[in-house]
Order: C-alpha cells, then structure tokens, then sequence
C-alpha cells in the first residue's frame, strides 16, 4: 500500500470501490506525479485511447512503489538519470485487462 500501510485517501478509495464495476467505471483516472523534489501530487488524466492493434488497455488496481521512485522522490534521480519534472510515479502494477486491440488474441 505503498509509504501510508493503509492511512492513504487514494488506497482507501481504491479498497472501497474494488468490487464494484459500476462505480469503479465512472471515476476519473488518476495519476501519481513528482512535481518537484520530495513533492507529489495526484491529477486526473484522460483515459488513454486505444491506438495499436497490439495494445492492451488495463484498469490499475494496485501498485507498489519501488525502490527507484524513492530515489527519485528523495533525490531527484539515480546516478546520471535525473527526473525531468512532471515525471509519473510507479511502474510496478497489477490490474486487469479492459480492452484490446484488434491485433490482440491473447
């Protein structure tokens, strides 16, 4: 549950509407940004198109966060990468497929 094991208004939103579809369907996607050095914040972001016959479109419904976004969050880059701010936060996920395309058959 990522830096807040629980107390997080976002992980909490998420537990509440896991189970339901319908409700889950109608919110607006979010977005973890690092906006500056040890800054977050969390936007709303249009809901990607699907635009390659080989691509999969997947609700998120948890992520971790790794030790790279703690270097990134604490010191703005690792070695010789260095975060071009807004940069997106987490890359380590889990959710489920909601759409494909036309090219995906499994």
């Amino acid at each position: 549950m990522g830096f807040c094991s629980g107390h997080c208004e976002i992980d909490c939103e998420i537990d509440r509407i896991a189970d339901d579809e319908f409700i889950h369907e109608r919110l607006p996607m979010k977005v973890a940004l690092f906006t500056a050095l040890r800054e977050l914040t969390i936007d709303e972001a249009p809901e990607p198109a699907m635009e390659r016959a080989d691509a999969a479109k997947v609700r998120i419904e948890r992520i971790g966060v790794c030790g790279s976004d703690v270097h990134y969050y604490l010191r703005g880059r690792i070695g010789d990468q260095i975060v071009e701010y807004p940069a997106t936060l987490g890359h380590e996920c889990s959710g489920t497929v909601v759409e494909t395309g036309w090219d995906v058959t499994n």
